[in-house]
């Protein structure tokens, strides 16, 4: 399996998991991440994601230079599009 097809199964996984976390759930606080809900480490993860898709052509990825869009923090539904343009 190439690095590709990797990410798009990593990606589908995360979207079916976020499917069945309630919004509530989502945007909570939780200990256990330091006070940082679930939504805030999606956020990260999708935009490692989006920062490798934009930058990699140009052959040096920086995650500072990222895109932070914090409706995908706040809302599964907002997370599942995001990954789904990524993965098309």
């Amino acid at each position: 399996m190439n690095i590709i097809n990797t990410c798009y199964h990593i990606l589908e996984d995360l979207k079916e998991t976020l499917e069945k976390i309630p919004s509530t759930i989502y945007c909570q606080p939780i200990d256990a991440l330091f006070g940082s809900s679930i939504g805030q480490h999606t956020r990260h993860i999708i935009e490692f994601f989006q920062c490798l898709e934009a930058q990699f052509s140009a052959g040096k990825v920086c995650y500072d230079l990222r895109k932070r869009d914090y409706l995908i923090e706040q809302s599964t539904q907002g997370a599942c599009d995001a990954i789904e343009q990524i993965q098309t």
